[in-house]
């Protein structure tokens, strides 16, 4: 298990993946927290690399990914899921950490 912190790499990853679920929600409630993985800033969601490529995982398997501050589904997961038809296997396993 690695340690959960923000790196270059991922903060450059959450800069992008902020760019296109605001392009997503463009127009439509916006009911990410503050935290959000998918939301720009620099708190530790949105610059980590393990979850945000976790965050990724779930994206694409259309597996839930869990809110960082509420007991629901993540809005920004939500907004960001594949539609159920075009959902695949990610070809890597989640990655463990610890806040």
């Amino acid at each position: 298990m690695r340690q959960n912190q923000r790196t270059p790499e991922g903060i450059e990853l959450g800069k992008q993946m902020a760019r296109l679920c605001d392009k997503e929600l463009a127009g439509k409630p916006d009911n990410r927290c503050a935290t959000c993985a998918f939301r720009h800033g620099d708190h530790l969601a949105n610059g980590s690399p393990e979850t945000l490529m976790n965050a990724t995982k779930c994206i694409i398997e259309r597996t839930p990914f869990w809110c960082h501050e509420h007991d629901r589904p993540c809005a920004g997961w939500i907004a960001m899921r594949f539609d159920a038809h075009s959902a695949f296997e990610a070809p890597w396993d989640h990655v463990g950490g610890v806040d």
